[in-house]
Order: structure tokens, then sequence, then C-alpha cells
């Protein structure tokens, strides 16, 4: 499983959308390329049709690509302008899916890229001097404005992070936390482009004395201010998302005691843990937050036993706090979801039931996904039992097919016409009673 600078997915800008409030639930792998034997799914596009991320090439050769899918076309590798063999991966696309953000590994230094269908392909600046590494991890919501990272080495052979917005105009460092300061990064980028969220070095300003580093919201007008930390003894955090209208604001702090906890900020109410994870669990990171900040996603650590710790994924609703992803969708009943395991997930879409990621097929290949939860649906009617908007043969089909399925009271799950959580003659009945209705 690839977890690493591709995670930092967008926090998108974005608008809410109902745009496949009508389209039934399931679980979708997107494929592989020809050749190729595994692909991962970073970011989601804000009505949850386009998906991009990265998938091997050649399955001979550590040869990989950043790849865009879209249920029309399946999974298709972006055409850069690369020497082959390529290393490049996407790590996050703008709410309309047109501008995609990714970075390309050329093995001496890595270079952040944007593409997009007007424009094309065109690499990221960097800070002045000799780069290592242009870190593009968020875009606004038309992709005219990302936020990210130029790690470059000076002549006087020091390196150092410094958090960047890229615009029509270039590059623009958005500076650091104090005077003292040396280190920051940007991860999240509000819908408009105005606000930015990261991490910064001394937000206290007090020359390192006291914290490593900590989370900060950034605007033209404030420059960098921390957010503070959740507990008195954090000596580390970082804000990773920011709702597309700058509300809220998702990340992480902890101590020197690998206790990292997941927070929502907000101007009124500041920093609120998201709550205490279930036991055998630690290190709660969330990563996206939709449009309606109602959902929030991220990775946590599952202990197996002294020596061994699992990455897994979280689900944060405003009405069922913190939980376990693969086991939020499976309680669903989800179509297709059956045989996928270690399932995890990078992104959620404006709509809050679309949500990608990575997870082990069931032929055992590591693959990209997509997956649209029923949670947030509600039956176009009576006697709608596959969400289709009229009440015919199909409904009775669905019936039968989820017959004797237990679910969640209320999902939506498929063939449970009474939404009461469980497939039985009860929903039959209810087909039958509205058989011919068109729902408006």
């Amino acid at each position: 499983m690839k977890i690493g600078l591709a995670t930092w997915v967008c926090a998108l800008g974005v608008v809410a959308t109902n745009a496949h409030a009508g389209e039934p639930p399931g679980f979708w792998g997107i494929g592989f390329l020809p050749g190729g034997e595994w692909s991962s799914a970073a970011d989601v596009s804000a009505d949850g049709r386009v998906v991009i991320g990265t998938a091997q090439v050649r399955s001979d050769a550590w040869e990989a690509g950043t790849v865009r899918w879209t249920g029309a076309h399946g999974l298709e590798l972006l055409s850069l302008p690369l020497p082959s063999p390529r290393y490049d991966f996407g790590t996050c696309v703008s709410a309309d899916g047109e501008v995609i953000v990714g970075i390309l590994d050329r093995g001496s230094e890595r270079t952040g890229y944007r593409w997009s269908n007007a424009i094309g392909f065109e690499e990221l600046d960097h800070l002045p001097g000799i780069n290592i590494e242009t870190i593009g991890a968020a875009v606004s919501f038309d992709g005219t404005v990302v936020a990210g990272a130029s790690l470059v080495q000076s002549e006087d052979g020091t390196t150092r992070y410094q958090a960047c917005q890229w615009t029509a105009d270039g590059l623009s460092p958005i500076g650091h936390a104090s005077s003292a300061a040396n280190w920051s990064v940007a991860t999240g980028v509000s819908a408009d482009g105005k606000v930015i969220v990261g991490a910064a070095n001394d937000l206290d300003d007090d020359g390192f004395g006291n914290r490593s580093f900590g989370p900060y919201r950034w605007t033209l007008e404030s420059g960098i201010v921390g957010l503070g930390w959740l507990r008195p003894d954090h000596r580390f955090g970082h804000a990773f998302a920011i709702s597309s209208n700058r509300l809220v604001i998702v990340g992480s702090t902890w101590s020197e005691r690998d206790d990292e906890e997941g927070f929502r900020w907000t101007a009124n109410d500041g920093m609120i843990s998201l709550g205490a994870p279930p036991v055998g669990v630690r290190g709660v990171r969330p990563y996206d937050i939709s449009s309606d900040r109602a959902v929030i996603t991220g990775f946590w650590s599952v202990v197996i036993d002294e020596h061994t710790v699992n990455n897994g994924s979280f689900l944060w609703t405003t009405d069922r706090g913190l939980c376990e992803f693969q086991q939020a969708i499976r309680d669903e009943c989800l179509p297709g979801v059956s045989g996928w395991s270690d399932i995890l997930v990078t992104a959620v879409a404006d709509d809050s039931r679309t949500f990608v990621g990575q997870a082990r097929n069931p032929q055992g290949l590591e693959e990209g996904w997509v997956a649209r939860l029923p949670s947030l649906i509600s039956l176009a009617c009576d006697g709608d039992a596959d969400r289709n908007e009229r009440v015919n043969f199909d409904d009775v089909l669905s019936v039968l097919a989820n017959y004797g399925n237990i679910c969640r009271a209320g999902a939506g799950a498929p063939g449970d016409a009474d939404l009461d959580g469980t497939v039985a003659f009860d929903d039959m009945l209810e087909v039958i009673v509205n058989f011919g209705a068109e729902c408006e």
C-alpha cells in the first residue's frame, strides 16, 4: 500500500452538489493500466465523477504514472511530456475535475506539476537554489491556486522547506511563523484560494523552546497564525485540510508519546477533538473534509501487538463520531465490497457519500477504488427499492437479490424499500403497493 506524499490530499475548493443523489450505492475498483498490476486513487472531484491517482505502467519495470478515472472512460494514463521510464503520481484534482496536480520523481529531485485540459502540462517553479523537492498538495476550486511547499538547497548548503502557493503570477512563498522559524509546508487551500493551512515551526515565537511544529492558518492579511494545541503537552501538529467555505479546518496534534489526536477547528469554537478512537487504535490523522462539514476522513493506526501496527482509515460524521471506515461500508451492505480488504480512504467528494482510496482487491492486488455510500440517500418515492426514481420490476428484482440482508436502519441499502434496515417481505409489499409510480 502506497502511503506517502500522495496522501497529502486536497482540501478541495468545492460547492455542495446533489449530482449523484439519485444514483445507487456501490463499490468499484478503478482497474489497472494495460501491463500494470497496481493502482491507487488519491482524490476525487466535487461531484464524484473524476478520480485521480497513480498506476503501474508496466509490471516488468518500476514505472508508474498519473491516472484519471471516470465511469464513462475507465482508467486513463495522463499524457505528460516525460521520458521513459516515467515515475509521476497525482496528488489532487480541482472541484470540476479539469485541473490535476501531481509530482514528477526524477531521482535526484521531485518536481510538482499542474495539468489542465485547457493549458496542458506545466511544472511548478521552485524557490531560488538547487531544487530538491517541489510539492503541489492542494488546489483551489477552479485550479488557479496550488498550495504546497518547496525544498531547496541554498548556496551555504542548508536546506529548508517553505510553504508556497502557485498562481498565474508564478511562485509566491507564504513566509514563516516568526523571525526564528525556518520550516513550513502547506497542505490545504480554501475554494477561493485565499486561505491556506499546513504546519510550521516556532508558532509560539519562543526560539524553538516549547514546540517543534504545529498547525496554522494563513491569509494574505494575517500571514501564518497558529491554531493552538489539543493538549498542553502536545509539541507537534499539522492542519491538513480546510472546508471549501473556510469555516472548518481539520488536522492533528500530538506529543512525543505517539498520542496523535484529530481535531476540528473553527474561529468561534477553537480546536475540538474528534473524540477518542476505539480500543487498540491510535494516531488519528484527518486528511479531508466534505463541503457541508458533516464528514471527515483520514488515517489511524491499528495496534495488532507490541511489534505490529497496521494502517487503517476512519470515518467521522456529525451523528456517528469516529468509526472504522471499512466496517462502516460493510454495515451499509454496500454492493461490490465483498472480497476487498485493507480498505484505506484518501478523499471524500462534496456529496459527502462518494469516497476514493486504495485496497486489496479480491484477487489480492493493490487497486484504487470508488465507493458511493447510501447513508445520505432518501427514497425518491415510496417503493423505490433500487433508487432509480421509478417503481417497476427492477425494484422487485432488487428486493429479491438482497432478501435477508440486515444493514443499518435508514441507510437506504439496496432492496430496503421501507428503510427499516432489513430486506424482507415488507419491502416487497412496499414495491407492489407503489408499482408504476414515477418519482418527482
